[in-house]
């Protein structure tokens, strides 16, 4: 369970002095802190680090590598917890003791589209669709001016399988591309239609 300061001081307020009873109750390990005004009780059960993810810094919802891990679409197993956040103009990274989160940002247009509500161990997160999770890590590297270039990121550096791109709702892909008015969506938009009438 994450608390902030001014709750867990509320709750202390019949001692003498709360910030003196919150910090020992840090220094004996009882609460962990996992960023600045924010807490972890580690006497209740344990929380998933997805559901802290919208907690640290929001509004946020899980993207990018960990999501296309977690929906099968890349080989490799995704410890960092990355997310997808709008209008903060910096990346942010927090080393926390339940994992380490990284947020970079997608256009606001974007931000809201294909991202649906999971539950972990009780509690709730953002999460994007294996489509939303493809067009933001394709919004973030970028760098993609040709279809040659496109195919060598999905299939060489993301090691994706076409079948699986191609299995994925393609109204949604095309919905999605334009919003983030990136050459590189906009490729693989152009990409995908022409693989979708030769399929």
């Amino acid at each position: 369970m994450f608390k902030d300061t001014a709750t867990l001081k509320l709750e202390l307020a019949d001692y003498a002095s709360p910030h003196s009873k919150l910090t020992r109750m840090v220094e004996s390990g009882r609460w962990v802190r996992v960023r600045r005004g924010l807490y972890l009780d580690m006497e209740a059960p344990q929380v998933s680090p997805l559901s802290l993810a919208g907690i640290l810094y929001g509004p946020s919802y899980v993207s990018f590598e960990y999501a296309l891990a977690v929906h099968s679409l890349i080989p490799e197993k995704v410890r960092t917890i990355t997310c997808a956040s709008f209008r903060k103009n910096k990346h942010k990274v927090y080393d926390t003791p339940i994992g380490r989160f990284t947020y970079s940002c997608v256009p606001e247009r974007a931000y809201p589209v294909a991202v649906t509500l999971q539950e972990a161990a009780g509690h709730g997160y953002l999460i994007a669709t294996p489509e939303k999770a493809l067009c933001d890590q394709l919004y973030k590297l970028g760098g993609v001016s040709s279809r040659r270039a496109l195919t060598a990121l999905l299939f060489e550096d993301l090691r994706m399988e076409k079948a699986d791109i191609l299995a994925l709702d393609r109204r949604v892909l095309f919905a999605l591309a334009p919003l983030y008015r990136r050459t590189s969506l906009n490729i693989f938009a152009q990409w995908l239609a022409r693989e979708a009438s030769d399929a």
